[in-house]
């Protein structure tokens, strides 16, 4: 019962304090966001949320190559981290609805990893694997790669990177059954608020062509892109 009431308290305060109203739109030509400075990720985790049809080989987003989520084909995502290499991801979400997208990657390199994906809320995938890699840091580009030939049909919501490994229940609480949370605050059983390193709400307080990062300091710019790609559209 607490833990009913607790839900629903955070369900009523929420409606006060955050509104996600925007999402970012591509035309599946040119259209991509590209950061300003680089980033390293390796342990961690992150979250994107997607809605997209169309054609296989589209791409989410990417660093340099080596981290990457991307729809290959059919029902088959593929998110790729230097730990396990290439881990397809089963999942029927190329249906033109929105679709929450979750991985986390514990481990290192030279040591047993594992990389897990979520998809609206639930475990589909795990993969364990030993490796030794180098962290590549580079700028992160959505919506394009390489510039601008695997492109996206669709559109990016609410897209983080944390340095900390989201538990089974915090995704769960991102989740929140089809609807975004804050994740500036600790709410529920999300508790790593101070593990954020980038978010980008992608297009709420933003004005074209910047997109804030509203945890870090890497903004990105829309490339190819008007004011007019951020759309009305949010899970």
């Amino acid at each position: 019962m607490n833990n009913i009431l607790k839900r629903r308290r955070r369900s009523i305060g929420a409606v006060n304090v955050y509104s996600n109203t925007k999402s970012i739109n591509f035309d599946a030509t040119d259209d991509y966001m590209v950061s300003g400075s680089n980033v390293s990720y390796d342990e961690g985790s992150f979250i994107t949320w997607a809605k997209y049809t169309g054609a296989s080989n589209q791409i989410f987003w990417h660093v340099s190559g080596n981290y990457y989520l991307y729809y290959l084909s059919g029902s088959i995502l593929r998110f790729r981290h230097p730990m396990t290499g290439s881990t397809n991801v089963t999942a029927n979400i190329n249906d033109g609805n929105w679709h929450c997208i979750v991985g986390t990657a514990e481990g290192g390199s030279g040591s047993s990893s594992t990389i897990k994906i979520y998809v609206d809320g639930s475990l589909v995938v795990t993969d364990t694997d030993t490796r030794t890699y180098t962290v590549t840091a580079n700028v992160i580009t959505l919506g394009a790669w390489p510039t601008p030939s695997l492109v996206l049909n669709g559109s990016l919501d609410e897209v983080a990177f944390w340095s900390s490994v989201l538990s089974a229940s915090e995704v769960t609480e991102l989740y929140n059954s089809g609807t975004p949370i804050d994740l500036s605050s600790d709410i529920g059983n999300y508790s790593s608020s101070s593990n954020l390193l980038n978010w980008w709400r992608m297009g709420d307080g933003d004005t074209y062509p910047t997109i804030q990062d509203n945890q870090g300091s890497n903004d990105l710019t829309m490339t190819n892109m008007t004011s007019g790609d951020i759309v009305a559209d949010v899970p």
